[in-house]
């Protein structure tokens, strides 16, 4: 008897051409856990026949994938996942590092999944269709490095015989913690932390096509929202909050390499009493909490840009 090992795990991605058509994966992810799932509406026969039995038979009817992934946040790898919930890639540059600005697009991609649960012949499941509604982002200037994670809807899975792409040799380790400069037009305190959180609420669309599987998944419009944690030495952030000033934001986490890898996030138009204000007396130091939300501006083309500097050429 043989059993799947949790290291044999492979993730690889790759943006389909049509919604729903597999292609094969060219790009692998290693992620620190994840993995997805086949969903499926059953339907229960409880008609009463003079019987003590709740249920006499069962039928699988509609159904759909979801998926779920977490890592590290490499310089390359991370533009799929960005493409994905951004939807639209604007390069620019004569070389490495190229420019990569991710802004909405008003309908999304779609990417062929795969996840490797043990190798050899029909070893994986195949999401197709998939789309993100949601991408996140957790740093603390303390310790570790800037992590990922991201929720997604599919197709009903299929067995296969995994792809499993090569590692890239340019995933380096990530950005690390520290590495992380918040820059606004207003907030004072220093960040130590925070969060970012990219949504899109997904509609599956089922057909009457004799296919227990999503048509189609629709898209909604991007929301940017987050939090950071910043060290209390005033009030003055307080009051910025209360007058409902609106800010200029960018969270940039930067890459020691030659040439500079870095991935920035730019609210030009941020609102932030977005959650209340909370204050942390847990350790010797003040530290609070703002809540800011992204809204839409014209520079942005949205709520929020992504500028990614790599050497990925040509777009996502």
């Amino acid at each position: 008897m043989t059993q799947a090992q949790a290291f044999e795990q492979i993730i690889a991605v790759a943006k389909e051409t049509v919604y729903g058509t597999g292609v094969a994966p060219t790009v692998c992810i290693p992620v620190v856990s994840g993995g997805g799932s086949a969903q499926f509406d059953v339907v229960w026969d409880e008609g009463k026949r003079g019987l003590p039995s709740a249920d006499f038979g069962a039928c699988v009817g509609n159904g759909h994938g979801e998926f779920q992934m977490e890592s590290l946040v490499y310089p390359v790898e991370i533009g799929q996942v960005l493409m994905a919930i951004f939807g639209t890639d604007t390069i620019t540059g004569a070389g490495d590092p190229y420019t990569h600005t991710l802004t909405a697009a008003v309908l999304l991609p779609s990417y062929t999944v795969e996840d490797q649960i043990i190798g050899g012949a029909n070893g994986g499941l195949r999401f197709v269709g998939a789309k993100p509604t949601s991408v996140g982002f957790t740093w603390e200037a303390e310790s570790g490095a800037v992590a990922a994670n991201s929720q997604w809807m599919t197709r009903t899975p299929t067995k296969v015989t995994a792809t499993n792409p090569a590692v890239s040799a340019t995933l380096g380790c990530g950005y690390g913690g520290w590495q992380t400069t918040v820059t606004s037009t207003g907030i004072t305190g220093r960040v130590v932390g925070g969060e970012i959180n990219l949504t899109r609420e997904l509609q599956m669309v089922y057909t009457g096509a004799n296919v227990a599987s999503p048509n189609f998944v629709n898209n909604g419009p991007l929301r940017y929202e987050g939090s950071l944690t910043v060290i209390a030495d005033s009030l003055a952030d307080f009051d910025r909050i209360i007058a409902d000033t609106r800010q200029s934001l960018s969270i940039k986490f930067s890459y020691e390499s030659t040439p500079a890898k870095s991935l920035e996030f730019l609210s030009t138009s941020t609102f932030f009493a977005a959650a209340p204000l909370e204050y942390d007396r847990g350790g010797i130091g003040v530290l609070v909490k703002v809540g800011f939300r992204g809204l839409h501006n014209t520079t942005d083309s949205g709520v929020v840009q992504a500028i990614l500097k790599n050497p990925k050429t040509p777009a996502y």
